[in-house]
């Protein structure tokens, strides 16, 4: 996505203007005891973290979490999103789970982009990044999501992408947090789907399978999330790993 100014009629608009996305605050999280607690007693558990600050904690663990496909982390940054993802996820797991050790979670790289937990099926995970900001969704049954952090963008440069993310509206969405809910769930849906993005901007609808839903992070990132069933706000959990 360009970078720039949204625009609507000639006018600028600040991202996030009027969204009437549901906001959700991560509740703040520092031991991974209640990550379990939060797991037995909803549908869907969401952990945020920075992945600059979650690494600079856990100095010794990167080296140790493999980046399978080299060809998809070849820059420092992306092994250190890839580390600090693996390695939050591991954490969380063995919490979830009852392991003794994070050791003993193995995750496996979909040769889509996807991940699954080794030999175990009651528990599924999605990752997004954008920047620094990661986010680790936990679900029972499939889950796809997408986070983007709210930032100008140029739309109105690509009314044609426009128009196909988001379904064939006639008009520029009206700010930039407008767009990015629809770009989040369209990338949550191919997540989902496990189709590749490339395939689902061919053709948006073929792999629109699932239950989509949208909301605001603190006012600075939309999170788009889909599950097999609907999966109502108040059964959904959402912390932040300090």
């Amino acid at each position: 996505m360009d970078t720039g100014t949204c625009q609507t009629a000639g006018a600028r608009i600040p991202p996030g203007a009027a969204t009437g996305i549901p906001a959700i605050t991560p509740a703040p999280v520092a031991a991974f005891h209640e990550v379990a607690g939060a797991w037995h007693q909803h549908d869907l558990l969401i952990i945020m973290a920075d992945t600059e600050r979650l690494l600079s904690g856990y100095a010794d663990i990167p080296a140790v979490i493999e980046c399978p496909d080299e060809e998809r982390h070849r820059t420092r940054y992306a092994r250190r999103r890839h580390a600090a993802s693996h390695m939050l996820a591991r954490l969380a797991l063995a919490a979830i789970l009852r392991k003794r050790s994070p050791d003993d979670i193995t995750l496996v790289q979909e040769p889509t982009g996807g991940i699954r937990i080794a030999g175990e099926d009651s528990v599924c995970l999605c990752i997004s990044y954008s920047h620094t900001l990661l986010a680790l969704a936990f679900a029972r049954g499939k889950v796809g999501i997408d986070i983007e952090r709210i930032r100008p963008l140029a739309i109105n440069h690509i009314p044609a992408l426009v128009s196909t993310i988001c379904d064939d509206q006639p008009e520029i969405p009206p700010d930039c947090t407008a767009f990015l809910q629809h770009w989040t769930a369209l990338e949550a849906h191919a997540k989902y789907s496990n189709i590749p993005l490339w395939k689902m901007l061919q053709n948006p609808q073929a792999g629109r399978q699932g239950h989509a839903a949208s909301y605001l992070i603190q006012g600075s990132a939309v999170l788009s999330v889909v599950t097999e069933t609907p999966c109502p706000l108040h059964r959904i959990r959402c912390l932040r790993k300090q």
